[in-house]
This record gives C-alpha cells, sequence and structure tokens, in this order.
C-alpha cells in the first residue's frame, strides 16, 4: 500500500492529507480519512442504488474493461477478456462493500465530528495489521521520515469507518 501510494499517489483502504489543523491553523496536520471509491467522492449512491444508476455503473464497468485490455496489452499479459471481466466484477463487488461503509457526505458536514485528534500509536487500534511507521515513513519525503514515531499528532476523520474496513 505505501509504494502504491508513494510512486502513484494510490490510495486505498484510506486516504492520507496534510491540512491545516482546524482548532490551530498555524499548523498543518496529517489527517486519515475514509477511502474515496474508483468513482470518487460522492459516488457511493452510484454503487449503491442499483436501479437508479444501472446505466452508469454498466459505463464504468464497460470503461474499467477496456482500461484493463490496454494495460494487459501494454503489459504483454496473456488474460481472456472473460477472466479480466470476472475481475473486474469481484473489484466492483468489493466496492459496494466499501460504499456500504463509507460515511455519506452529508453526514460530513459537521467539523467538530470529524476532528479526532489521536497520535499515530492509536491508529494500531483501528487498523492493526498496518504497521503504521513504517508506512508514513515509506510515503513521506526523505527528509520527513525521522518525523514519524508512534507520539507523532495525527487527526482520524472516520473512526468507526477504519473500524469497519477492517472486517471487509
Amino acid at each position: 500500500m505505501g509504494i502504491a501510494r508513494r510512486d502513484y499517489g494510490a490510495d486505498s483502504f484510506f486516504q492520507i492529507y496534510i491540512y491545516a489543523d482546524a482548532k490551530n491553523t498555524t499548523r498543518n496536520t496529517l489527517f486519515v480519512d475514509q477511502a474515496s471509491l474508483s468513482l470518487g467522492r460522492g459516488a457511493r449512491d452510484y454503487y449503491l442504488n442499483v436501479s437508479m444508476f444501472t446505466n452508469h455503473m454498466n459505463a464504468y464497468k464497460k470503461y474499467f474493461l477496456e482500461v484493463v485490455k490496454i494495460l494487459v496489452e501494454d503489459a504483454k499479459i496473456a488474460r481472456s477478456v472473460d477472466s479480466i471481466e470476472t475481475s473486474i466484477d469481484a473489484v466492483i463487488v468489493f466496492e459496494k462493500k466499501l460504499a456500504k461503509i463509507i460515511v455519506p457526505e452529508d453526514e460530513r458536514r459537521n467539523s467538530t465530528r470529524l476532528y479526532n485528534k489521536k497520535v499515530i500509536a492509536d491508529l494500531y487500534h483501528f487498523m492493526d495489521d498496518i504497521d503504521w511507521i513504517a508506512y508514513f515513513r515509506l510515503i513521506a519525503p526523505s527528509e520527513m521520515v525521522d518525523m514519524f514515531d508512534n507520539g507523532t499528532e495525527i487527526i482520524v476523520a472516520e473512526i468507526d469507518f477504519l473500524q469497519k474496513v477492517m472486517l471487509l
């Protein structure tokens, strides 16, 4: 996950960003937030409201297939279209599960609820399978790697999400 984030800017099960601390605007703080779906923030309904967004999801699946076919061809990997479609279906099934636990945008308007000051050591209570210190040091610029330890302050925006994503 750290390499995907560092080299490609790809977040997976959570987002990491630096933003002004709402309670101390003289400093920027590291934020840990819920994941974003492939179709972007606010796309939760596309995954969950099947009757309303069937055409959108079919278009997404078609686009996804075309992109993967190009990548497979460029990488000179032998994969059948059926195999690719099966993989895409599995990704979409997982994204639907993720959509169910993502807090909707209209419930994220309360900045007080989203401001949960923690330290990196607290993240192990939510997601203990991740070596958080190693992760942050991997994604950070080289001149900042020594800034991360278990006592480094962070803001966790969606605590419930972090707990639920580990159950998927």
